[in-house]
């Protein structure tokens, strides 16, 4: 008898550490799926992270380093297994473990600035952009600056982009996309690709596509003296320039219906984990009688230069802060609306739209994977 319960508490205990294992196995992991940069307020940027398992740690950066984020974050880039975050008063650059967001070692400017883009080069170097009229080159091996390049004064870039040894930059003031020679950057552009970039375009990103393609988004007016948006494409080679245009239909015109633009403010774009697909925003006609319009995300194919509504994102403001596309295809939209809170907002394809709250006034996604 006493062997018969012997053996049943031992199969038991066996059981219940079969049953320990399965759940180990099927434990979500803790993996970043998504990090958001936060502007912040009075001085005090953050960064908040999504993870794979579904929870938010609103406060990621300060957790990490047992501090706030002073001064205002703008964007983050990763370069050598390393993230690259920029930030202004002070100026710098924030080197931060890709795991745990603990800094690593910090880049300080010697003279003023305000950083912005920053896109690596080489195996060992970045260029970031900045508001007043400088480029920074950093060693993204030792984290130290190799110099600050004065531009003249109306080349000031926000966004950059970088092909074939060449750097694309465009600023309001001036009359075109300037060219760059990576090796030899000095005050003045080597070229300028007259090209026009409308004022209210100025936050929309720069993108380099699967065929090695520059991409600029600006609206004008037509030949026919009709609003539109176009997505002006540079063969960064030759100079050529083309474009897709896209026009924008009003109240009262037989081709206005449901989704079509009518017109663009403050404009956000992303591109494809392929780089075959740019998403951005417009505002898409919600109802007929009125042309009135509400934020959409529209799809550009890079191969055959075609556009169409990819998803509606209603409750949204147009001011956006920032938006991102998931490698799955899911919309996600910064929205900063009123001061002490900000949120993510979630568009997946079936519909269930949901909202993540992170830090104050989110300005930028980024996917890890």
């Amino acid at each position: 008898m006493k062997k018969i319960l012997y053996l049943g508490i031992l199969c038991t205990l066996l059981l219940s550490a079969c049953n320990d294992d399965d759940k180990e196995e099927i434990t979500p992991s803790r993996d970043m799926q998504m990090l958001v940069v936060n502007e912040g307020i009075n001085g005090e940027g953050g960064l908040s992270v999504v993870y794979g398992d579904g929870t938010i740690d609103v406060n990621a950066y300060e957790k990490a380093n047992e501090r706030i984020l002073q001064g205002s974050p703008y964007a983050i880039n990763s370069i050598n297994d390393k993230y690259f975050l920029t930030a202004s008063a002070p100026a710098r650059i924030e080197v931060l473990d890709p795991t745990t967001l603990a800094v690593l070692g910090t880049i300080e400017y010697e003279k003023i600035g305000m950083p912005r883009d920053i896109i690596p080069i080489s195996e060992s170097e970045a260029i970031v952009a900045d508001s007043i009229h400088q480029l920074t080159k950093i060693n993204t091996v030792t984290n130290s600056i190799v110099k600050h390049m004065t531009l003249a004064e109306e080349w000031g870039m926000e966004e950059i982009a970088v092909v074939n040894n060449k750097l694309f930059g465009t600023h309001l003031d001036a009359s075109g996309i300037a060219v760059f020679d990576i090796d030899n950057i000095t005050g003045n552009p080597q070229s300028v690709i007259p090209v026009s970039i409308s004022k209210n375009v100025k936050t929309c990103k720069m993108h380099v596509d699967k065929n090695n393609k520059l991409w600029i988004f600006s609206t004008g007016k037509n030949a026919e003296n009709r609003n539109c948006a176009y997505w002006i494409k540079i063969d960064p080679v030759t100079q050529k320039v083309d474009s897709v245009e896209i026009p924008f239909f009003k109240r009262g015109e037989e081709k206005l219906e449901i989704g079509v633009p009518v017109g663009a403010t403050y404009n956000k774009s992303y591109l494809s984990t392929d780089k075959a697909t740019i998403y951005f925003t417009l505002q898409a006609c919600a109802r007929i009688s009125s042309g009135q319009g509400r934020l959409a995300i529209f799809a550009l194919d890079v191969n055959d230069n075609t556009y169409k509504l990819y998803r509606e994102t209603p409750g949204v403001e147009a001011r956006l802060n920032g938006m991102g596309i998931s490698p799955e295809g899911d919309v996600y939209l910064c929205d900063a609306n009123g001061t002490l809170s900000g949120f993510v907002r979630h568009f997946p394809a079936n519909e269930t739209i949901s909202a993540i709250r992170v830090g104050v006034k989110p300005r930028m996604i980024w996917f890890p994977r």
